[in-house]
């Protein structure tokens, strides 16, 4: 009876996954290179979207694949986990497999397998476990709350809490330390809190809190790594309390959670693996608790933060891959990424209030495309006069107060196309003069040029 229990919970997941849409180019994870104006219309799609924009191999995962059931996954792309993702948890010297090093907690008891909680009889299965080799997945449980399993310290793969919409508490879960792989929290309408999760120290894959309708805050008072940290559609969340967060090994993304107001507790972050993104939270005005970021090996993305001020508590951050920084309504300047000398991939940025490119005055180096957009207010480019090598394309285009383009001319090499385009007030002769330049540099692009209006003459 309890197998049949345990099938029908996993057919359960399998008919969620095939709900959330197939895992193709088309995924909601996936984005044209192309800059698209953000407003409230698309925000759906905005947030949903990866800031890299790249049609990279999938790499998210959300159940991994044991010999003895199906694979369960939700609504992210999937593939299989990398050595490196694995943290390297795995004994050589450890036969059956159960996760062994320094760090982790005395295993205990280990029950081999992945197990499912959908009524309270399925908890005697596991109440005496410390270390659970598989994964654990609650789903549809109909109760307030999950007890009996206060020796569980340990989950080797998975740990997913989906559509249980009275549970209110998980203080079962208080002596957890580590979840091996990766944790999926979704549809659990009564859960305001994880706080009680207070001794989970490590996630070593994804950590996935979406469209919980009450869920107020995450408080992981002494959580220090993150696999993958994905926040989004939560529409009470306030705040997040995590103040030991040191490293997200891959995604950072609070996304969409519009009553955010703070980020404050982050002090601690100073490493983001693939990409930082904040997208679409409506009332979140500063950047406080990114004060001591230094890294963001992929991009970094700030989107349609319609009450963000300013980007100053960046100003730690020194290395980026790339960079989209746009549809910001009230943002004048990228004053705080000072430090920033070179961005690796593309950076694209844009705002109806940006005033001046300040902020990106020690910048050399971009090594894709480069298109400055909808700048709608900025009048030069002189912020970038230390911007020698841009590898891909150069756009500059409905910049409608844009009037020079000095800043440019100081360019030694550009490894792709340039576009010049719907300017209203900056000369033509401008763009031929910046493509006579760039010819005397030995650039052999393709330019293209239209609707640069401006009345006035150039130098």
């Amino acid at each position: 009876m309890k197998k049949i229990k345990f099938f029908l919970l996993l057919v359960s997941a399998l008919i969620l996954a095939v709900s959330c849409g197939d895992k193709d180019d088309n995924s909601i994870y996936e984005q044209n290179d192309s800059y698209v104006q953000q407003d409230d219309n698309n925000e759906a799609q905005d947030y949903q979207t990866k800031p890299d924009s790249n049609n990279e191999e999938s790499d998210e995962v959300l159940v991994e694949e044991d010999s003895e059931q199906p694979d369960e996954s939700f609504d992210e792309e999937q593939s299989d986990i990398s050595d490196e993702e694995a943290d390297d948890d795995t004994d050589e010297d450890n036969p059956d497999g159960s996760m062994v090093n320094d760090d982790d907690p005395d295993p205990g008891k280990v029950c081999a397998g992945s197990y499912g909680i959908s009524e309270e009889a399925d908890i005697a299965a596991i109440n005496d476990c410390n270390t659970i080799q598989g994964q654990l997945v609650i789903q549809n449980f109909q109760g307030t709350e999950i007890t009996g399993l206060s020796g569980l310290r340990m989950i080797g793969t998975e740990f997913n809490i989906i559509n249980c919409p009275n549970l209110t508490s998980l203080s079962g879960f208080k002596n957890l330390e580590k979840v091996g792989d990766g944790m999926y929290v979704t549809g659990n309408d009564s859960l305001e809190d994880l706080s009680d999760l207070e001794s989970l120290k490590h996630i070593g894959g994804w950590f996935h809190v979406k469209d919980n309708d009450t869920m107020k805050k995450i408080s992981l008072p002494v959580l220090n790594y993150i696999g993958k940290f994905i926040v989004t559609e939560n529409p009470e969340m306030t705040s997040l309390d995590m103040p030991s967060v040191e490293e997200s090994g891959d995604y950072f993304q609070i996304i969409k959670n519009e009553k955010l107001v703070s980020i404050a507790s982050l002090k601690k972050l100073k490493t983001v693996g693939e990409r930082l993104q904040l997208s679409g939270n409506y009332l979140l005005e500063s950047l406080e608790g990114l004060d001591n970021l230094e890294t963001v090996e992929g991009y970094l993305r700030i989107t349609t933060e319609k009450v963000l001020t300013d980007l100053k508590n960046l100003s730690k951050l020194t290395k980026v891959g790339g960079i989209e920084i746009t549809g910001n309504d009230i943002l004048t300047t990228f004053e705080g990424l000072e430090e920033i000398t070179e961005v690796t991939e593309n950076m694209t940025v844009s705002g109806n209030k940006i005033s001046s490119l300040k902020g990106f005055d020690n910048l050399t180096d971009v090594g894709g495309n480069l298109s400055i957009s909808s700048a709608r207010e900025v009048t030069d480019l002189g912020e970038l006069s230390k911007l020698e090598n841009v590898g891909g394309d150069l756009s500059v285009s409905w910049n409608q107060d844009l009037t020079s383009l000095n800043g440019l001319f100081n360019l030694k090499t550009l490894g792709g196309d340039l576009t010049v385009e719907n300017n209203a007030s900056l000369p033509q002769c401008e763009a031929d003069n910046l493509e006579t330049y760039l010819e005397g540099e030995g650039w052999a692009g393709t330019s293209s040029f239209s609707s640069n209006n401006g009345s006035g003459t150039c130098e």
